[in-house]
């Protein structure tokens, strides 16, 4: 089984993480591998880096601007050779990486979709990311809390997803699946596609023997202040309503859905006249309105993955479902008005 190593990029040359994520690819990555860079619109050197790479198999997809990071990693699975694709963002790094423990694993267990690894900050050597539950509000709740150190002795589990910034996914079941849903842009794109894995008989685990580090926050310097709010504060509840919307079971998504809505509703209030975030709240607001907007396609969808789907709720709930209180909501709401601060609520 071989590997390719799908990147997206923007500016990641002036960030200095573009080049450091493709050096740590080829000194560590299997002979025969492949890796596929997408550009969205990067107005740096970008592209003049990677055309100078020396690496033997090295596609180049380069957009005109940026269309997000779903439709990017879309396009480019039309371009994947290999088994196995390992998905990293630019300013993931490969840092403890046993690639023929990673064939074994798929070898011995044929409905393996996704391994996550341990994702550890750049430099701080603290845990970023190490996979995700789902809760009873429809949000996401982290395995473990991100920015502590991280204890040898817990133990890897089955996860509904991982983070984007770095997992591993065997290909066929990638296409199987749909691969990632353009629509998505950026934000819980990965987990609307893990998610889709469980619901079609896979399972997706963590090894935490795998190790990546990230350059946390890089694309932030190099992103308008603008755009960094509407790729979080719009795509944020919009994407989260599709997601649930589209992957629930009828029962569930009367229940979880309502709930899930109002929470944002809510939580954009309070942005407005507790936090004083007006400009954070019309964007999650906008987000709500869109999300009703494109509802007609999103049922579509919906239909789709519900007609398609071989595996109910109660079976994929009991590996990875996760109590929630409105407290945690809140509190977690309150503390963390950031970039990460919706996707471990």
């Amino acid at each position: 089984m071989k590997f390719t190593f799908l990147i997206t990029n923007l500016n990641g040359e002036i960030s200095g993480v573009l080049l450091k994520c493709l050096e740590r690819i080829k000194k560590l990555a299997p002979i025969n591998s492949q890796i596929i860079v997408c550009d969205n619109g990067s107005t740096d050197n970008s592209i003049e880096l990677i055309n100078n790479f020396k690496f033997e198999d090295l596609k180049i997809i380069q957009n005109k601007k940026n269309f997000g990071t779903s439709h990017a990693r879309a396009l480019a699975t039309n371009f994947i050779k290999n088994e196995i694709t390992f998905i990293l963002d630019n300013d993931a790094y490969l840092e403890q990486i046993d690639f023929d423990n990673i064939v074994q694993t798929y070898l011995n267990k044929k409905n393996l979709a996704i391994i996550v690894p341990l994702i550890l900050i750049d430099k701080s050597r603290k845990v970023d990311y190490f996979g995700d539950f789902l809760t009873q509000t429809g949000f996401l709740k982290q395995k473990h809390q991100p920015l502590i150190d991280f204890d040898d002795n817990q133990k890897d589990s089955f996860v509904l997803a991982g983070k984007g910034a770095a997992f591993i996914i065997r290909t066929s079941f990638l296409i199987e699946v749909g691969g990632f849903d353009p629509f998505y842009h950026i934000y819980v794109e990965e987990t609307d596609l893990a998610w889709k894995c469980w619901l079609k008989g896979k399972y997706n685990i963590t090894k935490k023997k795998l190790v990546v580090t990230h350059g946390y926050g890089s694309t932030t310097r190099v992103i308008s202040k603008s755009t960094f709010y509407k790729n979080v504060f719009f795509y944020g509840p919009r994407n989260y309503l599709t997601m649930n919307y589209t992957n629930l079971e009828f029962l569930n998504l009367i229940y979880i859905l309502p709930m899930h809505f109002f929470l944002w509703f809510a939580f954009s209030i309070y942005c407005l006249l507790i936090k004083f975030e007006s400009r954070r709240c019309l964007y999650q607001l906008w987000g709500l309105l869109n999300f009703l907007y494109n509802i007609f396609e999103i049922n579509k969808k919906r239909k789709k993955i519900q007609k398609e789907r071989t595996v109910n709720d109660k079976k994929i709930f009991k590996k990875f479902l996760r109590k929630c209180s409105l407290i945690d909501f809140y509190t977690k709401a309150k503390r963390r008005p950031k970039l990460e601060s919706l996707r471990d609520l």
